[in-house]
């Protein structure tokens, strides 16, 4: 774990590991903090933003969008975690969902952006799900530090499902009046109304984690929707796979269209949660950041695996849509390598504050006025699977490459220039064994930042 050195230490430690400690005010930023809201979705697909009018036409048509942005653990909780210290999880020290080895009995929840903001004047607030095993016998309902208003899921669904309401438990059944993702609309908006300014709001639905259940209007209005298929999909010779890709059978093509379908339409949900909210901003709009953006990707049969932990593209690839007039005049695209550890870095320098703790992430405002910013070159990926392993699971990714090391002592190497769909691995590839060796070193570098 990171500790905490003197001064000198720890400029010393950030010039030679990479880690962002100190944030600069915002160049050109003038008037009163910004109000900040973060609306994060569980598990979904990045270019499903594509089916949700409301992102695209006022977030994506009004702001920037990200088309390389990743998740360094591609799992609910370590995902979370990570958002609220702009760590990777070997350093905040969640790496699953659940206890021993992570869920939130293992989250040090001291310093966080939540307490960062609120340090600095933001009333906070956490509308829907926070970190996986939250109220759970082991560990009874709780408010952690830095919050001023709580509205939290105790056990994650669609229906049928409890809230822990600032220090209170409301119980919530199965009729439409209780879809959650329209019930966490309705605080989200209250919030919004009733909050003194500066505010920060982190809404968080269960849209679109399986088991995906559609909110009673939108039932039946994408049964018959086309969900693109990738070379990618269901892939036929998996023979240069590792093991645990080898043992997944081919699956009907009923295996992707069906769960496709439900969680698109669960997203109509979270799309009109979306256009509420920005409604009800009003003229607070102008001076509010608003960041679209999931706790990690999900494989829809991508060679043949239909989850979410794993190392390729579908399940650490995210969507990322920021909105802010102020510093974003126009719609732009940017196509750096940005990550989820970043948005804590950045929300601290939009915010004018510095983080209380190092980070492993850099702020986004440099791109948000110069998409030729210099920028990182590479990043870790990192994750614990049974499935795959009962080690740790290592990736670095730069713009055009990948190379993987499983707890299996298995590898993997990907051009994704030559080869975006990661059909062929590469790893005994002669051609290419001096990047290989180079990507090696530099994955082993990563490790210790």
């Amino acid at each position: 774990m990171i500790r905490k050195f003197f001064l000198t230490a720890v400029i010393v430690l950030s010039i030679l590991v990479g880690f962002a400690f100190f944030v600069t005010p915002v160049k050109g930023q003038v008037g009163p903090k910004p109000n900040i809201i973060v609306i994060e979705t569980d598990d979904q697909r990045w270019h499903t933003i594509d089916y949700m009018p409301t992102v695209k036409n006022r977030l994506i048509g009004e702001g920037i969008t990200f088309t390389n942005s990743f998740v360094t653990t591609s799992l609910c909780c370590p995902s979370r975690s990570s958002f609220l210290t702009g760590l990777y999880a070997h350093n905040h020290g969640v790496l699953t969902n659940s206890y021993p080895d992570g869920g939130v009995e293992k989250f040090n929840d001291n310093s966080t952006l939540a307490t960062w903001l609120k340090g600095a004047g933001y009333s906070t607030s956490l509308i829907g799900k926070y970190l996986n095993g939250y109220g759970n016998n082991r560990n009874p309902p709780f408010i952690p530090p830095g919050w001023t208003n709580w509205h939290v899921f105790l056990g994650t669904k669609y229906y049928d499902y409890d809230l822990y309401e600032n220090g209170v438990t409301n119980h919530f059944g199965s009729t439409a009046a209780d879809y959650s993702t329209d019930v966490l609309r309705d605080r989200a908006v209250r919030f919004i109304q009733n909050a003194k300014e500066p505010f920060f709001l982190w809404f968080t639905p269960f849209a679109p984690h399986a088991k995906p259940i559609a909110a009673p209007r939108h039932v039946g209005t994408c049964d018959s929707l086309a969900i693109p298929k990738t070379p990618a999909t269901n892939e036929m010779d998996v023979s240069d796979k590792p093991l645990w890709v080898r043992k997944l059978p081919l699956q009907g093509i009923g295996a992707l269209t069906s769960p496709a379908r439900s969680q698109i339409c669960t997203l109509k949900a979270v799309d009109e949660a979306v256009a509420a909210i920005l409604s009800t901003l009003g003229t607070k709009l102008n001076n509010t950041v608003v960041i679209f953006t999931s706790d990690n990707g999900m494989s829809w049969m991508d060679h043949r695996w239909g989850s979410k932990p794993c190392i390729y593209e579908g399940c650490n690839r995210v969507p990322l849509v920021i909105r802010y007039p102020k510093l974003i005049p126009t719609a732009t695209v940017n196509d750096k390598l940005v990550l989820n550890i970043d948005l804590a870095p950045t929300i601290a320098q939009l915010a004018g504050v510095a983080p209380a703790s190092l980070v492993n992430g850099q702020s986004l405002v440099p791109l948000l006025s110069n998409p030729s910013a210099d920028w990182r070159s590479d990043f870790l990926i990192e994750y614990q699977s049974d499935r795959v392993s009962p080690n740790s699971n290592f990736a670095v990714r730069t713009s055009r490459y990948k190379y993987v090391e499983l707890g299996t002592g298995e590898k993997e190497f990907y051009d994704l220039v030559t080869d975006p769909y990661e059909l062929n691995n590469s790893i005994k590839n002669s051609s290419y064994a001096t990047i290989i060796n180079q990507l090696k070193t530099r994955l082993n570098i990563l490790k210790l930042e």
